[in-house]
């Protein structure tokens, strides 16, 4: 402990607040606590519920974020494939849409469906937005011009799932 210049312990001022100080440890502690709780049905030490809360809310919201991410990228390559004359660029396309329904087969919910599938109208217009802006990098104007105004794909054709 440090001491004034009379000898006096020094006030070391409020604690920081460990949520803010250290997010990872407060995380673990946190999830220590939740583990206590469950298993004696006692929280000890007292659990930061505001900041956990925010927190449960965060990480559901990444998780959102992260399909529609996928759906959007699903949507862009496959409008990319369906309309380019490009063959270069195929197989590229190809893979993205694969890397982007493994991510949403690892990630998808019934709840993460309804809220993409309530979200496609917004989703395909910024992929088809990306994909048109591609193809016209790519000098194909007539076709980016081209690209259907609506969605043109079942959410079963997005997440490449073969009904039947």
């Amino acid at each position: 402990m440090t001491t004034d210049i009379f000898g006096f312990p020094k006030d070391p001022g409020p604690k920081p607040d460990p949520y803010e100080a250290d997010y990872y440890a407060w995380a673990l502690d946190q999830a220590t606590r939740l583990r206590h709780l469950a298993r004696t049905g006692t929280a000890g030490n007292e659990i930061d519920c505001t900041n956990l809360a925010g927190e449960l809310e965060r990480i559901a919201r990444a998780e959102r974020d992260a399909v529609r991410r996928s759906v959007r990228r699903v949507i862009e390559h496959k409008l990319k494939l369906s309309h380019s004359t490009a063959v270069s660029a195929r197989s590229l396309w190809e893979l993205a849409i694969a890397d982007a329904r493994s991510e949403l087969n690892e990630k998808i919910t019934a709840s993460l469906q309804d809220d993409a599938m309530g979200h496609l109208p917004t989703l395909y217009a910024e992929a088809r937005t990306l994909a048109a802006t591609d193809l016209e990098g790519s000098g194909e104007f007539d076709r980016a011009a081209d690209l259907p105004r609506g969605c043109p794909y079942s959410f079963a054709d997005i997440l490449g799932v073969r009904l039947g």
